[in-house]
């Protein structure tokens, strides 16, 4: 999703750098970006841009794991060898701490459930807004669109929700919002 919101976002014309995890696709090579492979590079690799750069907007796709491991070995550990369990540590919460750190910033969140109505996707889409982001992103793992596409909403303070179905249209949707009200802070 990420990748698809950073080239509709570039080929408007705007300042972009996608942070992208490691995996099969590659991001297009006129894109900016940085690939990173764990949690911490995250985080350092979100902090270091925006501290670099004076973004208007950040667009915060990834879904960053609540857990990382206590330890990190190197290598490969050997089947029935002494590793028996993993301790896990709760992370920091990226959106947080870059909300407190760079005040100004625009934010754009993304909310994934499952197993709640859709009336409490956009409850608690709704509660996020209340904490000072500009929008947020919201989908239920149920609703897919006939060929399976991803379903959405764009959950704004002054706007119904907006039912977005697929990729490219989450982006172009998110791309206009933002055109919107980046417009209105000039």
């Amino acid at each position: 999703m990420g990748v698809e919101i950073t080239e509709e976002l570039y080929l408007r014309g705007a300042d972009v750098h996608l942070i992208h995890g490691q995996g099969n696709y590659q991001p297009p090579s006129y894109l900016p970006h940085h690939i990173i492979e764990t949690y911490d590079e995250y985080l350092t690799q979100v902090v270091k841009n925006l501290s670099e750069k004076p973004y208007q907007a950040g667009i915060f796709t990834a879904a960053v794991a609540d857990y990382k491991p206590e330890e990190i070995l190197v290598g490969k550990t050997p089947s029935g060898g002494l590793l028996k369990s993993i301790n896990l540590v709760p992370t920091q919460k990226v959106i947080e701490l870059v909300k407190d750190k760079f005040p100004n910033l625009s934010m754009i969140t993304f909310k994934y459930q499952e197993n709640v109505s859709h009336d409490k996707l956009i409850e608690i889409a709704q509660e996020r807004l209340k904490r000072g982001y500009s929008a947020v992103v919201a989908n239920r793992g149920e609703e897919k669109g006939n060929q399976g596409e991803q379903i959405a909403y764009l959950v704004t303070a002054n706007q119904i929700p907006e039912r977005m179905i697929g990729k490219k249209t989450i982006a172009v949707k998110i791309a206009d919002y933002l055109e919107q009200i980046l417009s209105l802070k000039r």
